[in-house]
């Protein structure tokens, strides 16, 4: 109806309403139209008060957008970067990994081990690290497969033998004695499921083993 003015006071008192931040639609509606107003400070102010009550991965990257667009990003990213940190760790790690600070993010998702419960993140930092600090991944991969046995299910003893394909592949590159331990964990691991044919049959399947 052309009352655009009318929009955008209703616009940001629904954003005021919010909750749950569930209205990330209606931010971006009120941001642009800042933007467009050429009142980029306005469009970075909105996006980070949002932030701020949804510190969420996905509000972070929509500050940083808005941000680097209005050429702000710079005096934003470190304020920014703690708040993501300390509410969610796993956004944070992975943010690391994208940007392609790989030791920052191995260091950060150690330290905060119990925080990241994702397998996935998981197996992303260990492929990172073990181009650098192979050995520092290998207690990493045997929780990663423990936690996956935890569970009867096809997928997951495919999913395991795949983890321990990747591990005994790290191990030998460390040296002998990782290697030895490699053994030592999967001979442990074929025992602790010797009553899960399928399991079992997964592991020969990948060549871990012999088969029957």
């Amino acid at each position: 109806a052309g009352l655009r003015d009318d929009a955008i006071r209703y616009a940001l008192a629904g954003i005021a309403m919010d909750a749950r931040g569930w209205d990330t639609k209606l931010v971006t509606f009120v941001v642009n139209d800042a933007l467009a107003r050429g009142e980029d400070q306005r469009a970075v102010t909105l996006r980070r008060d949002w932030f701020t009550r949804f510190p969420t991965a996905g509000s972070f990257m929509l500050l940083r957008a808005t941000a680097e667009q209005a050429d702000l990003w710079l005096s934003e990213r470190e304020a920014a970067e703690e708040l993501l940190a300390s509410r969610d760790a796993s956004g944070f790690a992975t943010y690391l990994l994208d940007e392609g600070r790989d030791d920052q993010s191995w260091e950060f998702a150690t330290l905060n081990f119990e925080l990241i419960s994702s397998a996935q993140l998981w197996l992303r930092l260990c492929e990172s690290r073990a181009r650098t600090e192979p050995r520092d991944t290998l207690p990493i991969y045997r929780q990663i497969i423990t936690d996956t046995l935890t569970v009867t299910d096809k997928r997951n003893y495919r999913s395991a033998a795949s983890i321990l394909k990747t591990m005994k592949a790290v191990a030998t590159g460390v040296g002998h004695g990782a290697a030895r331990e490699f053994d030592a964990f999967l001979a442990h691991t074929v025992d602790a499921n010797r009553r899960r044919p399928t399991c079992i049959d997964a592991f020969a399947r990948a060549g871990l083993i012999p088969r029957r």
